[in-house]
């Protein structure tokens, strides 16, 4: 009686392990991957509003697309000695949206197969204006201000509003969306925001023109093209 005992609870125990396997392995397959991910964080604004009735940029982004989620790490060593395409960016960023559209294109249309992707939104630092003076309210990350270190030459500097005027709080921002073209270590372009014609209209929800559109991606695909071109290995 003891031994069908013992055997019941071994099968039961084998059974469970398996159980447990089958969700492990399914949780697994169910994970998506990166091209996955941003194109469903980036697509879930299309049809959206703000609170002030503006609408979201729509973005479309193929499943297929090379947008690589890389790390602090990552981005930092491509900035010190590697090669490769780094876009800064955020999915509710009106600016990143319409950038990140022709970003898109652009990369389909040269051998590029990897975007390093960095959304900075929670390793900003922030200032505010405080009884006339500008304070630090929040930290940003060790790997932020070093790659605002790294890239100090190609950044503008970070204003806040008072309520009343525009303050320079004297310190470098990078501002997204922000794309940095690197090869063996040395920037050898940068690109913030769209284009200057779509800049000056001071509104990033409104959409570019095709004129707009097109000198964006031609930028784009010329600055992809001299990395393609270069001893770029297969993390390009």
């Amino acid at each position: 009686m003891k031994k069908k005992k013992f055997i019941l609870l071994g099968i039961l125990f084998i059974l469970l392990i398996l159980l447990v396997c089958f969700f492990v392995f399914r949780k697994e397959d169910d994970k998506l991957s990166d091209a996955e991910k941003f194109k469903e964080e980036y697509e879930v604004y299309n049809g959206m509003t703000t609170e002030d009735g503006y609408s979201y940029p729509t973005v479309s982004v193929d499943e297929n697309n090379v947008m690589y989620y890389a790390t602090s790490e990552e981005v930092l060593k491509i900035l010190k000695e590697g090669t490769g395409i780094i876009y800064f960016g955020t999915p509710s960023d009106p600016w990143s949206r319409n950038a990140v559209n022709v970003l898109l294109q652009a990369s389909a249309s040269t051998p590029i197969n990897r975007i390093y992707y960095l959304d900075l939104s929670k390793k900003y630092d922030v200032y505010e204006v405080e009884n006339g003076q500008v304070v630090k309210t929040k930290e940003g990350s060790d790997a932020y201000y070093e790659m605002v270190d790294l890239l100090q030459e190609y950044l503008s500097n970070y204003l806040v509003y008072d309520g009343k005027k525009t303050v320079d709080t004297g310190v470098k921002r990078i501002f997204m969306p922000f794309v940095v073209f690197v090869e063996d270590g040395k920037v050898i372009s940068t690109r913030k925001g769209t284009t200057d014609s779509h800049i000056n209209k001071g509104n990033g929800y409104i959409e570019l023109t095709a004129q707009e559109e097109e000198e964006l991606f031609n930028y784009y695909v010329d600055k992809m093209t001299i990395l393609s071109d270069a001893s770029c290995n297969e993390d390009c």
